[in-house]
């Protein structure tokens, strides 16, 4: 295991504790990233400790997590976004998407190939949200969308993550046509991205919690 990926796995952990602890003080919208972020850290030490238990195939597990993934930060942006965007909108692109990653299972890519087209159509539309956020905000300085310090961070990191991971995954079937080499680089850019997505994401927790002990429901 590389340095890289032992930081995340200690960034998870205490990502994990920190919003079992703190999740029960935030509002609704938050409640759904806090469990996102839980589920996240679950689903990665889950794969850690498949592969150290010599059960490298964890492919399903994706197939089932990323629609979950996409779910719950979706309800986040729903949530964020419904005095500017009608959550309906949020509805079905989330129903279309579950769709697709059923599609997707079930004939193009099966339980045990990498699931690149939903992770990177996921990553996306998620991108997308997250510069609607952005847009929204500087369209409507006096807009009712939260502007803590922190909100700005967590929608960020969304952002950096997601749309790299839509590069990543897009090209993933064509790189490892062409070159191993390419596609192992790949995977190091993107622990890279998910080092930066955690690190931001526990920084925005902490400024939570410091910002207000209760934030109101």
């Amino acid at each position: 295991m590389s340095l890289q990926s032992i930081i995340v796995h200690i960034l998870l952990l205490i990502i994990f504790f920190f919003v079992l602890k703190r999740i029960k003080y935030v509002n609704k919208a938050l409640q759904f990233l806090y469990v996102q972020l839980a589920f996240s850290a679950i689903i990665q030490f889950s794969f850690t400790l498949m592969r150290f238990s010599n059960f490298h195939n964890n492919l399903p597990i994706l197939h089932f997590a990323v629609p979950i993934d996409f779910l719950l930060i979706s309800l986040f942006f729903r949530h964020m976004l419904k005095n500017h965007i009608k959550p309906i909108y949020f509805d079905i692109t989330t129903v279309l998407f579950i769709t697709f990653s059923v599609i997707n299972t079930l004939f193009i890519q099966s339980l045990f190939e990498f699931n690149n087209y939903v992770r990177s159509i996921g990553g996306l539309i998620l991108a997308v949200y997250a510069i609607l956020f952005f847009l929204n905000k500087l369209n409507n300085p006096k807009s009712s969308i939260k502007t803590d310090t922190y909100i700005t961070w967590i929608v960020s990191s969304i952002l950096i993550y997601f749309s790299g991971c839509f590069f990543i995954f897009i090209m993933g079937n064509i790189i490892l046509q062409y070159s191993v080499e390419w596609s192992s680089l790949s995977w190091q850019i993107h622990i890279y991205l998910l080092l930066l997505y955690n690190t931001m994401m526990l920084y925005s927790l902490i400024m939570i919690r410091s910002t207000n002990k209760n934030i109101v429901k």
